[in-house]
């Protein structure tokens, strides 16, 4: 296995401007050395989000998280330190060499993904130079009388892939690449590995938000086979992560206002014509909480433009419930005269489709006036419409927002207070929500340790060493586990090993290895002045401690060593002469120890004070 060696790590966090690159999700203000903003992770009105360019950190007071640039673009690209690494690599102009070494989190399977992500790259500005060929221009033809223009096929890059369902892999075979290589892009089929999946497709690249293709969707144009087809899942094409569009609406900024959830992706390119340039769309499938969770980073408003039929309002009541989980402040809808925003584009134009875009409503003011049209409902159907509300009230967060609907429910339906609040307690909820909640164990959220992380001596020594890893390779040869109490300081110091021995101990992977409540609280402690201002003579006192307290034990297995000693010449008063010569020169040489453990006790002694002084704060 390969591992990306420290010093390239460290290369790429000295190189990145971190103001630059937080800038472009999160509007900073400068007050004294630190910039402030508001947080990326949640809604609010008070900035609580902290960015110091000097460390290369950043740290969330408002959901008590931080961490370096690496781990900045891990939550806000939902990807691993691996990719954050190369991304930021690309970013930077540092070039990664992997290393042969020990297996570890900081390992890459050889160069697999890399090369598939940068195959994916160079074939997809080959499908769009295809699809702007003239022999191609039945293609063109084709979004033309769907109404979509050149300019946003473009900005878009979408391509078209030949009717020869083997020309690409003849074409990439002869740029060098193996068939293994080939194999891990997602472009062929499994059963034969020479068989483009995508022939005969207008295909439309999927971008990451960071702007690199990860995949594609296909629309079939002739022949036989699905109508629309993606790439398939593979360690870097997640479909239900990934949104159609999001890199294009973050291109101008990085927070968005709000944004437009549609279903597919011509009624993406119908929403850009429109001049709504922040939309984006599930890749072909329904919206997944995922999605939605990804999507919260960078607004708090959405508005859902589904089709207007009764799979479409399904569809939207799902996203919304999606939305109320993660606390969307503002849940919009337009509905539409005709199915879809596409629609409406081919066969009225852009001005109608501006026009019905400006009619918006409240997302619960629709649902509930929706479900009692002009006619008459029996008294069962006005139950089963009641549960369906209960359940939608559910996935809110107890507040003035749930009791506002709350109180709309009451004077629509007459049902009491204690009634409705009774019924919304006990609907069973769907899985996808009580995943969101964290109802079926770990493992759907970024769930963090139950125990409270407490601030202690050690841990704060353990911290001031992350801050500062050079000071470990001394500290190590002092420091050993079982001389710590604090179970957290014990871990930070098992992972520091562990990466030492690796050669990639550094404050990224350190944090990585950490994740949860202990990470947040190493980041805080960072974040604050004591480390940084003392990490070095923590350090330093806190190993005068440790040896203070082992000549401490020292000393006293001495007197009881020496006190066995004694017990034993006046109980064996008959023993030979040789057996009381041994006795008085193992004695003499505890003797000798403890003179030399008291002086070094008494030099260590003038240090304690000080790193009492630490442990009270």
């Amino acid at each position: 296995m390969a591992y990306i060696p420290q010093e390239t790590i460290e290369e790429i966090q000295n190189r990145i401007d971190m103001l630059s690159l937080v800038g472009r999700y999160v509007q900073l203000t400068q007050r004294g050395s630190k910039h402030w903003g508001l947080s990326p992770f949640k809604a609010e009105k008070t900035p609580s989000f902290t960015v110091d360019p000097d460390k290369k950190l950043y740290y969330c007071f408002s959901t008590q998280q931080g961490g370096t640039v690496f781990t900045f673009v891990q939550k806000m690209e939902n990807v691993g330190f691996l990719d954050a690494v190369h991304m930021l690599a690309k970013e930077t102009g540092v070039e990664i060499k992997a290393k042969r070494g020990s297996d570890g989190n900081n390992t890459v399977e050889d160069t697999i993904k890399t090369k598939s992500l940068d195959i994916l790259k160079k074939i997809s500005v080959s499908f769009e130079y295809l699809l702007h060929e003239e022999e191609n221009r039945s293609v063109l033809n084709y979004l033309t009388d769907r109404g979509i223009d050149i300019e946003v096929a473009k900005k878009f890059h979408l391509g078209y892939v030949p009717k020869d369902p083997y020309w690409v892999y003849g074409f990439l075979q002869e740029k060098g690449y193996s068939l293994e290589e080939l194999a891990n892009t997602g472009l062929f089929s499994k059963k034969n590995p020479r068989y483009c999946l995508f022939s005969r497709r207008l295909v439309f690249p999927i971008f990451q938000s960071s702007g690199q293709v990860v995949g594609f969707g296909g629309r079939l144009l002739e022949g036989d086979g699905p109508k629309y087809l993606n790439s398939p899942e593979s360690h870097f094409f997640k479909k239900k992560q990934l949104l159609y569009g999001m890199s294009q609406a973050l291109e101008q900024q990085g927070r968005l206002q709000k944004v437009y959830l549609v279903e597919g992706y011509f009624d993406v390119l119908a929403m850009h014509i429109a001049g709504m340039q922040n939309t984006v769309a599930p890749l072909g499938t329904a919206i997944t909480l995922e999605q939605i969770k990804f999507l919260r980073r960078f607004t708090d408003s959405i508005v859902l433009v589904f089709d207007n039929d009764a799979a479409g309002r399904q569809a939207g009541i799902r996203a919304a419930m999606f939305c109320e989980t993660f606390q969307f402040q503002s849940i919009r809808i337009v509905v539409l005269t005709e199915n879809d925003p596409a629609d409406i584009l081919r066969s009225h134009g852009t001005a109608v489709l501006k026009d019905e875009l400006l009619e918006e409503h409240d997302f619960f003011d629709y649902y509930i006036n929706s479900l009692f049209p002009s006619q008459q409902v029996s008294q069962k159907e006005k139950e089963e419409r009641l549960l369906g509300i209960c359940r939608y009230l559910s996935c809110i967060p107890s507040g003035y927002r749930k009791e506002m609907y709350v109180s709309r429910v009451i004077e629509m339906f007459g049902v009491p207070r204690a009634t409705l609040r009774s019924m919304i307690a006990h609907v069973p909820a769907s899985s996808e929500t009580a995943r969101a909640r964290g109802e079926d164990g770990p493992g759907f959220q970024e769930r963090e340790a139950d125990a409270k992380v407490v601030k202690t001596g050690e841990l704060l020594v353990m911290v001031a060493l992350c801050y500062n890893v050079g000071n470990y390779d001394v500290a190590r040869r002092e420091l050993q586990s079982e001389d710590l109490q604090d179970p957290n300081a014990r871990k930070i110091l098992v992972i520091m090993e562990k990466l030492y021995r690796e050669g990639a101990l550094n404050l990224p992977r350190i944090l990585d290895e950490l994740q949860g409540n202990l990470a947040n609280m190493v980041l805080s402690l960072i974040n604050g002045s004591e480390v940084s201002k003392y990490a070095t003579s923590l350090v330093q006192e806190f190993i005068q401690k440790i040896k203070f307290l082992r000549y401490q034990r020292r000393n006293k297995e001495i007197d009881r060593l020496l006190a066995i000693q004694e017990q034993q010449i006046t109980s064996h008063t008959q023993a030979s002469s040789s057996h009381d010569q041994k006795s008085d020169g193992d004695g003499k040489a505890l003797l000798e120890e403890k003179q030399f453990v008291i002086r070094e006790l008494r030099k260590i002694k003038e240090l304690q004070s000080s790193y009492n002084n630490y442990e009270k704060k």
